[in-house]
This record gives structure tokens, C-alpha cells and sequence, in this order.
């Protein structure tokens, strides 16, 4: 983990960049998941953590949205994200509420920034405020609990998306201690499925449908069976979410 200046910072500078859409198993799948489980086409959508917007903008025209807002911690990417036709704002989760009011989207994407986020109470507290009554919020986020993790621990090596250094890459089963990415430095909470769950549950929402995704990062040693167990969302790398509100 990393204290809450150098993790802003990081993303920041290093915000999302998804036009790389093909080469991203996460976000592939999570079209897929959203394509075929969001109930109608929204008449407005939310991407929180937006990053450039290309995403956004291609998972809104596959649902069909009406109008796409995006929030992003970075200036740069709120810059881009309306290059990409979304109406963006900068804004950082753990210092403000979300420039909305209440029940204002019936569709919210929220991809992979609970684990970077100080203060995940607020987050979820904020989605539920401004998802409508009958809206949908997909969430999806890294596996501390992943397939390869478990036997990883019992091994006596460290969770893949564990950090225990600020500048290096250790214990890892069939990694070699590596010098750290800088965008990879931020994960600030990890959760397993369980802990999400009952998380969720206590911020008013229900898990309506759950998908795994693979990692693009794996080992070429591991690649196969991450294909097989990754349909299995409590062991998949990335767990992609489908919640309303209870």
C-alpha cells in the first residue's frame, strides 16, 4: 500500500488509457457481461473513474445510452474523456461527493478503482445515492482470492496483487523480483469475493449476476489454466459485478 499523496499522484498522471480495448480481457468481457445483462438502454449513464473516456464512449453507444458522464481524478483524462464525446469531470472520490443528485443515472460503471480508493464506504455510499431506483452499477475489481493466488499462499509466496514494496515486485510464484511499474504501485484495498459481498450488502445493494476475467499479465506457465478458471468468478483474476439496489 502506499500513502495517499503518492497514489493520487499516480493516477493522476498514469490515468486510465483503454484504447487498447482488443488487448484487455477485463474490459472485453465486461462489454459482453453488460451487453447481455443491462436490462434497457440507459438514459443516463455514469463511468466513475472514467480515465480517457474510450471505453466509456464504446460501452455507452453498445448500450445504447442517451448521455455518458464521467468522473476521473486526472485533468488530462477528463480532457480526453470529452474528446471522446463524454461529459466528464474532475473530481477525486475520497475528497468530494459526486456532483449529482440523487437517483440521477439508471446505468453506472465503476471499473476497477474500489482498490484504489481511501475511503470505499464513501464510494459506495455515493454510487447508491445517485444510482436510480431500478438503475444497474457494474463493478469490477482484482481478485485478492484469485486461483493462482491461493496456491501462491499456500506456497508460501505472496498474493499476486499484493504489494509490499514501494518500488519492487517480490515474492511472487514464478516472478522474479522486478522493478515496479509506476501505475501498478497503487492498489490501496484488495478484496476477496466474500469480503466484496458483504461490503456491498451493507451499502443497500444485491448482487444480481457475477462473471470472472482473465489477467493479461500471467505468466505464459499459468496462461491455460487461467483460461479455464477464470469462468469461475470467486477464482477468476478480475471479478466483474452486476448490482442493484436492494
Amino acid at each position: 500500500m502506499m500513502d495517499n499523496s503518492g497514489v493520487k499522484q499516480i493516477y493522476t498522471e498514469h490515468y486510465s488509457r483503454t484504447e487498447n480495448l482488443k488487448d484487455n480481457f477485463r474490459l472485453r468481457e465486461t462489454l459482453r457481461f453488460a451487453q447481455h445483462l443491462v436490462s434497457k438502454p440507459p438514459q443516463r449513464m455514469l463511468d466513475v473513474g472514467c480515465g480517457d473516456g474510450f471505453f466509456t464512449s464504446v460501452l455507452g453507444k453498445v448500450l445504447q445510452a442517451k448521455k455518458i458522464y464521467g468522473i476521473d481524478i486526472s485533468a488530462k483524462a477528463v480532457n480526453e474523456a470529452k474528446s471522446h464525446g463524454v461529459e466528464a469531470t474532475v473530481l477525486d472520490t475520497d475528497e468530494k461527493d459526486l456532483p449529482f443528485d440523487a437517483e440521477s443515472f439508471d446505468f453506472i460503471f465503476c471499473g476497477n478503482l474500489i482498490e484504489l480508493v481511501f475511503d470505499p464506504d464513501r464510494l459506495l455510499s455515493e454510487l447508491h445515492r445517485v444510482l436510480a431506483k431500478n438503475g444497474q452499477l457494474v463493478i469490477s475489481f482484482p481478485n485478492l482470492a484469485s486461483w493462482a493466488s491461493r496456491i501462491a499462499v499456500l506456497l508460501g509466496f505472496q498474493p499476486y496483487y499484493d504489494i509490499v514494496s514501494r518500488n519492487y515486485d517480490v515474492g511472487k510464484l514464478f516472478l522474479l523480483p522486478s522493478k515496479y511499474p509506476q501505475v501498478s504501485k497503487g492498489f490501496v484495498r484488495l478484496y476477496t469475493l466474500r469480503a466484496f459481498k458483504q461490503l456491498v450488502n451493507l451499502y443497500g445493494f444485491k448482487i444480481i449476476q457475477l462473471r470472472g476475467a482473465r489477467e493479461n499479465t500471467v505468466p505464459a506457465i499459468m496462461s491455460f489454466a487461467d483460461c479455464i478458471l477464470s469462468k469461475i468468478p470467486a477464482f477468476a483474476f478480475q471479478i466483474i459485478c452486476l448490482l442493484e439496489k436492494k
